[in-house]
């Protein structure tokens, strides 16, 4: 993992360098994706590119590869680094500019591809509480995509830091539950596994799957606007993302969770449909 991927070339981690004028540097501008490689395999890496390509749209930078070129690019660049497990951090700013915050037209985008160690992934149930940091409006385009402006989860991870908890639950500027610092939120009240409605919070990769695999299951499912207090009344509790798949909690503030059922059936599910994934998406060699 000691190589970078910067503008088609793979280069050792320290003379992989960016333009300090770099409008991601300076502004924010641009996207970027995290992605779990699990025995070679990038986890649902077009869903993740699903969504790079809208900020991109959205955004209005231009790639200089096509998906299915991205696609070998990421493949050249994990080979390079002989990963079997990890994680893929995709960036894309808009590329280099002078000062002032209208880009110049047709700036040549920077992309950048970085592996990091694979978080443990197994079942112990986390700490969690309210935090103080809101979601952005779900209406704004950097409510609805990775950009690399991430200030809000910035603060809310260092709040989590001060409170001792792995992850925290966020609310709408109006009070309504949302998700996590880097997580979405799902919790379990009188048999229906329930999480906020989608415009209220960014689409998790993850959080789609979790969706689909219990409304396959026939886990009775609920996506809505929901007041703080609902999650008072819940039996069970968990995060999730694509990179640590159900983050289980085991206390929200001074309440202890005991009931598992629906968290580990899940879990079980997930884990199920990774291993599937890993299968039909590794390498034949």
């Amino acid at each position: 993992m000691d190589k970078v991927f910067i503008n088609g070339k793979i280069l050792p981690r320290e003379k992989a360098v960016i333009s300090p004028f770099d409008r991601g540097f300076s502004y924010g501008d641009g996207v970027f994706e995290t992605i779990g490689v699990f025995s070679g395999v990038p986890f649902l890496l077009e869903k993740h590119l699903q969504r790079l390509f809208l900020g991109l749209q959205l955004l209005e930078i231009k790639l200089p590869y096509s998906k299915e070129q991205l696609i070998l690019k990421i493949g050249e660049y994990l080979n390079e680094n002989k990963v079997v497990n990890g994680v893929l951090k995709i960036i894309v700013s808009r590329g280099i500019g002078e000062r002032g915050l209208l880009p110049a037209k047709d700036l040549e985008p920077t992309v950048l591809m970085s592996l990091s160690p694979l978080p443990p992934r197994e079942f112990k149930p986390i700490k969690t509480s309210f935090l103080s940091v809101p979601v952005l409006p779900p209406k704004l385009v950097i409510g609805q995509i990775k950009t690399l402006n991430q200030l809000p989860q910035v603060l809310a991870a260092k709040e989590c830091q001060k409170k001792g908890i792995v992850e925290g639950i966020r609310l709408t500027v109006e009070g309504y539950l949302a998700e996590g610092s880097m997580a979405n939120l799902f919790w379990v009240k009188n048999g229906v596994l329930k999480t906020p409605e989608k415009n209220l919070v960014l689409p998790g990769i993850a959080r789609e799957l979790i969706l689909e695999l219990a409304r396959v299951a026939g886990i009775p499912v609920s996506e809505g606007k929901y007041p703080a207090e609902e999650i008072l009344g819940a039996t069970e509790i968990f995060f999730t993302n694509s990179v640590r798949g159900i983050i289980p909690v085991g206390q929200f503030d001074q309440r202890e969770f005991h009931d598992y059922s629906v968290t580990n059936r899940l879990w079980a599910l997930y884990e199920a449909y990774l291993e599937k994934y890993i299968l039909e998406n590794g390498s034949e060699e």
